[in-house]
């Protein structure tokens, strides 16, 4: 269903839309007189948004004003990595994965840093190159000490995995079966790099 959502879609009928417009007339009653308190049991302005046109689904549809920002702030963090120039567009693809997997799960998506996408494809050709299969190895050193090569300085978290056939749906069932792996993927991080080189395949998570 999450992954098409438009198979599922809901639209106002006649009878509900009517229903709906009586409650925006309330709404705006009730604002007139500062009557909407943080106990109102829904939220009325996310209600408010909806009309006859309005095409709901899994994705789009919000629960409460904070979640309606959420939405929005995460649609155009996807549409900015998707016009990134750093990543290839399988990178991006992998990047988009991760990304959808933590906004099913109510979270905020993260953004391609490319200094990320920069130390996360290094690390992917020096793992393809010399045959390791290591978060770290000669020559190439740490996720944190590559990050900084880099020009990043924050904290990294970093998952590698060797697939075929070459596949970044492939890499993510990989990390979503292994536990902390998983975790990197749903941790409280803020930006994104991924680096595929041939199978070898690097994501690295940055704060």
């Amino acid at each position: 269903m999450w992954e098409k959502p438009l198979e599922r879609v809901v639209q106002l009928d006649k009878s509900l839309n009517d229903e709906v417009e009586s409650m925006k007339l309330l709404i705006s009653e009730l604002k007139k007189y500062n009557a909407l308190t943080a106990d109102t049991p829904y939220d009325l302005d996310v209600l408010a948004t909806l009309t006859m046109e309005s095409k709901i689904d899994i994705k789009n549809y919000p629960l409460n004003s904070a979640e309606a920002r959420l939405i929005k702030d995460n649609k155009k963090i996807m549409e900015e990595n998707e016009a990134d120039k750093i990543a290839t567009a399988v990178e991006k693809e992998m990047v988009r994965i991760e990304n959808e997997y933590r906004i099913m799960l109510g979270l905020k998506a993260l953004r391609i840093d490319d200094r990320l996408t920069k130390a996360a494809h290094k690390h992917s050709e020096f793992m393809h190159s010399t045959h390791q299969f290591a978060h770290s190895g000669i020559g190439d050193g740490d996720p944190s000490s590559r990050g900084r090569a880099e020009g990043y300085s924050g904290p990294i978290g970093e998952n590698i995995a060797g697939t075929i056939p070459y596949d970044p749906k492939n890499a993510f069932n990989l990390w979503y079966w292994s536990h902390g792996h998983n975790l990197n993927m749903l941790g409280l991080y803020e930006t994104i790099g991924g680096g595929i080189a041939e199978n070898d395949y690097t994501t690295m998570f940055g704060r």
